[in-house]
């Protein structure tokens, strides 16, 4: 199956499409606008599932759909908006509507919907990838499929020189014919392994062995926040707020390295059998365009889908509705970091909830500008007060009297 996702945010395309391919349910292909959504289509000869931003500008997501439908009579489409589209209901024509900014889970939800159950049942990969399991390449014995990524499978293997469990993540052998796309490959994969922290999955080595370009990593112990939020499974307060902190530690690292990495989404963030947190490396050699804003509103969205609806989880719920919002308390990882150890520490004191309400961030915002004015005003007292000296001094080289002050 092949599933197109139009959206104009930066990032939020390629993220969702990367979503789609993480959860097996076929070929994921983005695109920022109607022109690009087309190129795709021709290019594609067709697609079955079309989820669009529905106001773009120039070509509308209706008219996008209206168009395609033309020459594709079972495309299948989902709309994306931030505005009420009950004025638009015989446009709409049934088909669903989801919320801006979009939840990955909710949207691969409705995408599973919409896909015939054979497809949802057997999703095509990019290539035969079980057929590797059993072989050995170069030192690592493939036992079993663990997954897909963009790039092409990943297999749990074992290396048999010193007996350690990896997974092993090979280049889908139809891309590896271009010889860009491997330089791509491997230069991931060496950015992944020159990141070195441990909320972060370590990448080991790369190479290449009878015409297949692979990298090793450490295996994944757990399930993704994308499988539990499909499981209907939650998390305690508690564990998500470490959860949070973790990530947050991980993408200052990140940053401090000055390395760039993929658009987060819910697939990267595992949560173990003792509910706690890693992230799969997502270092890569160039940017991918997505911004920590972005990112930070991706986290929320992969965590909501498992957060348990009790008055215990007020604080949580406090964090992800600021991160969605880009509030002044979490506008950069490391601002999350201190919100989250405000709030572990309110947990631990007795307190059910944190939550800084509107009169506090006004008072924030008050107490902000307060400082910055103070600030500016001492810069001006001492330039005034320098520039009298210099004055006075001048006046009194060029013979005139020192000025004096009497009570």
């Amino acid at each position: 199956m092949k599933i197109l996702i139009v959206d104009d945010e930066p990032g939020a395309a390629e993220r969702l499409a990367a979503a789609v391919v993480a959860a097996g349910l076929g070929e994921g292909f983005a695109a920022t606008n109607a022109e690009e959504a087309v190129a795709v289509v021709n290019a594609q000869d067709g697609v079955d599932v079309l989820a669009t931003d529905v106001f773009m500008d120039g070509v509308d997501g209706f008219t996008l759909h209206e168009t395609m439908r033309e020459s594709l009579p079972d495309l299948r489409v989902i709309f994306l908006s931030e505005y009420d589209l009950s004025e638009h209901a015989s446009r709409v024509g049934g088909w669903p509507v989801l919320a801006r900014p979009i939840d990955d889970a909710a949207l691969m939800a409705e995408i599973q919907r919409l896909l015939p159950e054979p497809a949802a049942a057997e999703p095509a990969p990019a290539f035969e990838a079980a057929s590797l399991v059993g072989a050995t390449l170069g030192a690592y014995r493939i036992d079993a499929l663990a997954g897909e990524d963009l790039d092409g499978a990943i297999y749990a293997a074992v290396q048999t020189t010193i007996g350690r469990t990896v997974e092993l993540h090979v280049l889908d052998p139809q891309r590896a014919i271009d010889p860009a796309e491997v330089t791509r490959f491997l230069g991931n994969a060496r950015a992944k392994a020159n990141v070195h922290h441990p909320a972060l999955l370590s990448v080991f080595e790369a190479g290449e062995s009878d015409g297949y370009y692979f990298y090793t990593s450490e295996t994944r112990q757990g399930r993704s926040l994308w499988h539990l939020g499909q499981e209907g499974a939650t998390l305690p307060p508690a564990a998500l707020l470490q959860l949070l902190h973790t990530v947050a530690e991980a993408m200052v690292h990140l940053g401090q390295e000055h390395t760039a990495h993929e658009p987060l989404y819910a697939g990267h963030v595992i949560v173990d059998s003792r509910q706690r947190a890693r992230l799969v490396n997502i270092a890569t050699q160039e940017s991918m365009g997505n911004t920590p804003r972005e990112d930070m509103r991706a986290l929320a969205a992969a965590i909501t889908p498992v957060v348990p609806n009790h008055p215990s989880s007020g604080a949580i719920q406090q964090l992800i509705a600021d991160m969605e919002a880009g509030a002044i308390p979490v506008r950069s990882w490391t601002a999350l970091i201190y919100e989250v150890k405000r709030c572990l520490a309110a947990a631990s004191s007795g307190a059910t909830s944190y939550k800084i309400d509107a009169a506090e961030r006004a008072q924030i915002e008050a107490v902000a500008k307060a400082r910055r004015r103070a600030k500016g005003f001492r810069k001006f007292l001492i330039v005034f007060l320098i520039l009298g000296t210099i004055t006075a001094v001048a006046y009194y080289l060029m013979g005139g009297p020192i000025p004096t002050w009497k009570n």
